[in-house]
Order: C-alpha cells, then sequence, then structure tokens
C-alpha cells in the first residue's frame, strides 16, 4: 500500500513538472517584427517568456524563435534563436530573406 502510495505522489509531481515545463516552452511574445516592402512576407522575432526575473533592459538576452509569414499568415519556416537581440536586421532579396548571421530562406515563387 506504502509502495502505490509513493508510486501516485511521484506519478502526481511528475504530471505538475511536465505541465509548468509545457506552459514556459510555449510563453511566446512578439518581440520585433521585419515585413517586406511590397508585404508579401514578414520575419517575426518571439520572445521565449523566462519564469526567471530579469533587470531593466535585459529582454533582449531571452531565447526566442525566428519565424517566417506569408501574406495571408501562413508559416512557411521557423528557427529558434539563443537571444533575440541577435536579430536586428532582415536583408530581403527577391528569392531570399536574411537574417544576418543566423538563417537564411528562400521564398516560395
Amino acid at each position: 500500500m506504502k509502495r502505490r502510495f509513493l508510486w501516485l505522489i511521484l506519478a502526481g509531481l511528475g504530471l505538475i513538472a511536465l505541465g509548468l515545463w509545457l506552459r514556459q516552452r510555449d510563453s511566446l511574445e512578439e518581440y520585433l517584427t521585419f515585413t517586406r516592402p511590397d508585404g508579401r512576407y514578414r520575419v517575426v522575432v518571439m520572445r521565449r517568456l523566462v519564469s526567471r526575473r530579469m533587470m531593466p533592459g535585459q529582454s533582449g538576452d531571452a531565447p526566442g524563435v525566428l519565424r517566417l509569414y506569408d501574406r495571408k499568415g501562413k508559416l512557411l519556416a521557423e528557427t529558434t534563436i539563443e537571444m533575440v537581440q541577435l536579430a536586428q536586421k532582415v536583408e530581403w532579396g527577391d528569392k531570399t530573406v536574411e537574417v544576418p548571421l543566423i538563417v537564411k530562406w528562400s521564398l516560395p515563387d
């Protein structure tokens, strides 16, 4: 009986930990958006919300995700980034978009 009770407690703690991890993993907020001049595509820098306290001005130190969307809002590509402040510039080409030193994506025709 004691062994069963212990397993129930461990399973409950595991579910709580999983829930907290999933909540933190999916907590993103928009940090920056870069739109191509013709409006056909946009790159959105999403900052991952972290539970630890940050000093003022450190929000750019957070990890995040870069996402490429088309005009209709369809997600075309995605990549993770160590610190969102690294994505301060986007270079648009005719068939590519590049966030220097991070990623270069081909654009659909």
